[in-house]
């Protein structure tokens, strides 16, 4: 879990950059292991809540695992905006 927003805010950046340049969010794994997919499931979910990101679904499955799909992600203005900012 995040110990602050801090650690929120420079997960959502990041997870907005990938996007932005195009990469695979598979690039971010090894950095959250299962312990911590808790973690990327709430950055996700954050960005998706304040309008940040757009095109991307995330959810817990029965079993804990993190499924996401990414059918047409797209980096809104205020996304732009939150990365330019942090």
């Amino acid at each position: 879990m995040f110990e602050n927003t801090s650690q929120l805010h420079a997960a959502m950046k990041e997870i907005l950059e990938i996007f932005q340049q195009g990469k695979d969010i598979d690039c971010l794994y090894p950095k959250y292991p299962e312990e911590l997919s808790a973690d990327l499931v709430e950055a996700i979910n954050t960005c998706l809540s304040q309008n940040y990101l757009t095109g991307v679904s995330c959810t817990v499955g029965a079993q804990g695992d993190v499924i996401i799909n990414t059918f047409a992600p797209h980096i809104t203005a205020a996304g732009s905006e939150f990365i330019s900012e942090n």
